[in-house]
């Protein structure tokens, strides 16, 4: 059995292919006081580690061919693999021939064949060579937008992008002087529009270090001749650009003079290369789950949560420790990184918190799922590396007045834990027959609905019922289910009581009252006010509608003392008072029921650009 070895150049920690042909090696370890864990320095030995902030991964080539005694040798990138699949896969409609994947993970390694050793030695010991397809240059667009015809004129159209022409230049001369033999072969790969780069290669050790021998004469030499102490971070990588033309040079010619078997693999390019670590880990610790994942028609969600979070940690016991993760999604609800930033910082002041603040769609790209806009973060459970046995976790939108270690010490013998869910009054007295007929219609009682605003998890456990009782998406659509309505499906049977003063949930609009009637009379009796209620949870109107209630003053007076108040007198009450003029308007001019609002109506209708037109004419009016 051949002796292989694969390099995998890597500046930080990344989620890499665990298989035995593969050596992380650390790179520019030189640099640095403190080094990856389980990864080889290239600081050890024979090595120019210092150099790595101009030769990038050449620092982990060059150890390679002065240390590693082996029969084949190869590099590869931590975002840059080869596909070892049978499978050939869609590329970047670019022109670069990449299979591009979001997010490293051992599952998508493994669909690539990176994982399955002996598949992998099949196709490097049956080969003199390993490299990637050919790029064809006139199919690239270059940084001046444009295709040129050929890797010379590729390369000029870099010029002050990533390197300067005038140091090509003198890398393919001093080449050519140094390997006569070499020459005539540089000028063809030049004048060709096929193009190699990238410096990744597997080859036999003895091909491996002549490679090595070709490029690296030539990059000394040049770096006695240049001088790059003005250029910019992007143009100081110089060697590592200019390897790229000489290697890929040196291996054309290989191909053109022996007789030697060569494979082309398709090359894969990674975006996200993060390593996977579960979330949520530790014994004796709090841990919490603040959902930010559901849509909400507002830009100004993070701002809307800050009281909230902020009233949250002013609740917690300095004696208890406690893991926060904060899902968000910035696909449906955009979170800029300055929000992001004032959480870590206000999390930050709390020494017994730590927090992790998470994409749910990138944290699913990396256990190899699709995201769905349609379904909810609980939806995943079964999915998501959550290692705790028990979790305490709230919507976005709740008011926090108790400390959530009280709740998270109770037991857990069912998967969830949860209260009642009470219906508003106003909708029961207008739609009691239809809401009644809306269970009986999913074999639904009163006892099987909860509101998951507040709710005790255990993830492993709510995790198997999801998988076992997973509504499929065609279901969903079928019967217009909410995402209320897919919980109580899922869970129906599965759930447990928790006290209704974990959950005060504040009716929609100011003045309805909660229906009992068809409630458990326990769960009435323990209804506390307000005042009284551990947790207060609210929806997103309101916050945002028009009027005033008992919940909004005393959500007004928590925005006041948070840091998001400045941002929020400047934009949701600008849009607030927008909103309550033009409801003054529209009820005074255009009474509903009136010919004058019917006419509006058509010649407006709701969703059209018409109806957006005339309400942006309207705003501008009133400011």
């Amino acid at each position: 059995m051949s002796d292989i070895k694969i390099l995998i150049a890597a500046h930080k920690e990344s989620e890499l292919p665990k298989n035995e042909l593969f050596l992380p090696i650390e790179v520019g370890a030189a640099n640095r006081k403190q080094h990856l864990k389980g990864y080889q320095r290239d600081d050890i030995g024979d090595n120019i580690s210092k150099k790595n902030p101009n030769y990038c991964e050449l620092t982990a080539i060059y150890w390679g061919w002065k240390n590693l005694n082996c029969d084949f040798l190869g590099i590869f990138h931590y975002r840059r693999f080869y596909s070892f699949s049978e499978k050939r896969y869609p590329v970047s409609k670019d022109g670069r021939k990449m299979i591009r994947w979001p997010a490293a993970t051992q599952g998508r390694f493994s669909e690539f064949g990176l994982l399955d050793e002996e598949k992998m030695r099949e196709v490097i010991e049956a080969n003199d060579l390993v490299v990637a397809e050919s790029q064809n240059v006139r199919k690239i667009y270059t940084p001046r937008n444009r295709r040129r015809g050929n890797v010379l004129k590729h390369y000029i159209d870099h010029e002050d992008c990533i390197i300067k022409m005038r140091d090509l230049n003198l890398a393919l001369e001093i080449a050519s002087e140094k390997f006569p033999e070499v020459a005539p072969y540089i000028n063809k790969y030049m004048h060709q529009k096929m193009y190699l780069g990238y410096n990744m290669w597997i080859a036999k050790k003895a091909i491996y270090d002549e490679i090595c021998d070709f490029m690296f004469s030539v990059l000394f030499e040049v770096e006695k001749k240049i001088n790059i102490r003005h250029y910019g971070a992007q143009m100081s990588r110089v060697y590592g650009y200019l390897a790229e033309v000489l290697s890929s040079a040196y291996i054309y010619y290989i191909r053109q003079t022996r007789e030697i078997s060569v494979a082309e693999q398709q090359m894969i390019y990674i975006e996200d290369t993060e390593k996977v670590t579960p979330i949520l880990t530790g014994k004796n610790v709090c841990s919490v789950i603040f959902d930010l994942t559901t849509p909400v028609k507002t830009q100004y969600l993070p701002m809307l949560f800050e009281p909230c979070f902020e009233k949250f940690l002013m609740t917690l016991n300095k004696k208890q420790k406690y893991n926060i993760a904060i899902f968000y999604n910035d696909d449906t609800t955009p979170i800029t990184q300055n929000a992001l930033a004032a959480i870590r910082k206000t999390v930050g002041k709390y020494k017994n918190c730590s927090l992790s603040l998470l994409d749910l769609k990138l944290e699913l790209s990396r256990q190899d799922e699709k995201f769905d806009p349609k379904k909810s973060l609980l939806d995943y459970l079964d999915i998501l590396p959550i290692e705790c046995e028990k979790a305490v976790y709230f919507k976005w939108s709740t008011i926090v007045n108790e400390d959530p270690a009280k709740l998270f010490k109770l037991g857990t013998r069912k998967p969830i834990i949860a209260t009642a869910d009470l219906l508003e009054e106003g909708k029961m007295n207008q739609f009691k027959s239809k809401t009644l007929a809306r269970l009986n219609e999913m074999d639904l009682t009163y006892a099987d609905v909860f509101e998951p605003s507040v709710m005790l998890i255990n993830p492993k456990k709510a995790g198997t019922v999801i998988y076992k009782n997973r509504i499929s998406d065609e279901f969903r659509r079928k019967n217009k289910l909410s995402e209320k309505e897919v919980l109580w499906l899922t869970f129906k049977g599965e759930w447990g009581r928790l006290a209704q003063d974990w959950n005060f949930r504040v009716p929609l609009y100011p003045g309805d009252e909660f229906d009992i009637t068809l409630a458990p009379a326990k769960d009435f009796l323990k209804r506390p006010t307000m005042d009284k209620a551990k947790v207060v949870s609210f929806e997103f109107e309101s916050v945002c509608a028009v009027g005033t209630s008992e919940f909004y003053g005393k959500y007004f007076e928590l925005m006041r003392k948070s840091a998001a108040y400045p941002y929020y007198l400047g934009t949701v009450m600008q849009q607030k008072k927008f909103d309550y003029i033009h409801s003054m308007v529209m009820t005074g001019k255009f009474p509903v029921g009136s010919p004058r609002r019917e006419l509006l109506s058509k010649m407006f209708p709701h969703g059209t650009r018409r109806r957006d037109l005339i309400n942006r004419v309207i705003r501008i009016f009133l400011h």
